[in-house]
């Protein structure tokens, strides 16, 4: 039986340099900036004009633990960027396993997008008409209005 060992001695001698990464969770802008270049390197793989993501999303990759590092940021970009209904990835394209791990305070935030989100798709099938809008949604004409009002 052949025995494959790596030498000692190839081991020093290719041990010149030694550099230690953090791992993503701990690298804060990182993230983004990461996403970024995930988002120009797959549009023309995937056939998309995605821009970015959205200020919540930013906020969530900034503070999210990212156990499946590099490649589960770039894996939830790539979701993101093929469910994403308009140029931005919002909180509705991220997996819901992601969606599960936030803390109470992100949660707040998630529900707001998501309000948001709806709010704006309401408008642009309707042609910017409110009244339609609120009807859509199921929601009353002042309370369409207070909610504009509240994310613009």
């Amino acid at each position: 039986m052949l025995q494959r060992r790596f030498r000692e001695e190839l081991y020093y001698r290719l041990d010149v340099v030694t550099f230690t990464l953090p791992p993503l969770r701990m690298r804060g802008n990182d993230t983004l900036m990461l996403a970024d270049a995930f988002i120009k390197l797959l549009n023309p793989i995937l056939d998309t004009s995605i821009t970015g993501i959205d200020e919540t999303v930013q906020k969530l990759f900034a503070r999210y633990d990212w156990p499946g590092n590099i490649r589960q940021l770039r894996n939830v970009i790539e979701r993101g960027m093929i469910m994403a209904e308009h140029g931005l990835i919002s909180v509705t394209d991220l997996p819901e396993e992601m969606i599960k791990q936030v803390d109470e305070r992100d949660r707040k935030l998630l529900v707001q997008s998501a309000e948001k989100n709806e709010l704006e798709r309401a408008l642009r099938e309707t042609n910017g008409n409110k009244a339609k809008a609120a009807r859509m949604l199921g929601i009353s004409r002042s309370g369409f209005y207070e909610k504009l009002k509240k994310y613009q």
